[in-house]
């Protein structure tokens, strides 16, 4: 069974029974100011809680999902980064500035990754650029979500990240059958 934290925004910690996956770290202001997070946690509080990660995942580059000052702290801990496979590769290249010796592990879009005894991910890329799921021709390479399975208890935790969710496109995702994402996926969309 998972133990989930909310911070705020899409910042989630994920645990299983021996390590935890932190998704999008960073609270207070962004870089840019252009977000503040809320609740207001105190960082120490958030600090007990997410450093002992194992995993972090990254969902894409602004600055209220990629927060330099909040991954600083992780800088000398050895961690795996979480991203997904992106055509231009800026997300790795600004990731290994700040973590130069640790592992990246960059996840082809609807693949399953087995990450320990605990996890599989599978990486979902943004597929429509607008909450109607009206066609559109815009093919954008910025946001991903994760879908985060228990490898003992196949209980499955599906963290949106700015999209809208469709479980079609759940279902592309190779290797979960049809029956385990119905029967025991949890969505937390933001």
């Amino acid at each position: 069974m998972f133990k989930i934290h909310h911070f705020a925004n899409s910042f989630i910690s994920i645990e299983g029974n021996n390590s935890i996956i932190t998704c999008d770290p960073w609270i207070g202001k962004t870089t840019d100011n252009g977000w503040f997070s809320y609740p207001l946690t105190s960082p120490k509080e958030v600090d007990k809680k997410i450093f002992n990660s194992d995993f972090i995942y990254l969902s894409h580059l602004h600055c209220d999902h990629l927060d330099p000052k909040t991954l600083k702290k992780f800088k000398n801990k050895n961690l795996t980064l979480i991203i997904k496979k992106f055509n231009k590769g800026v997300l790795k290249r600004r990731l290994q500035k700040i973590f130069p010796k640790n592992e990246i592990i960059e996840i082809e879009p609807f693949k399953k990754k087995k990450l320990n005894k605990d996890f599989t991910v599978a990486i979902i890329p943004q597929i429509m650029s607008n909450s109607r799921n009206l066609p559109d021709n815009i093919q954008y390479d910025l946001d991903t979500s994760i879908l985060v399975q228990s490898n003992k208890t196949k209980e499955v935790f599906y963290n949106n990240v700015d999209m809208p969710i469709d479980i079609k496109i759940l279902k592309r995702i190779n290797n979960f059958s049809k029956k385990e994402l119905k029967r025991k996926i949890n969505i937390f969309c933001y």
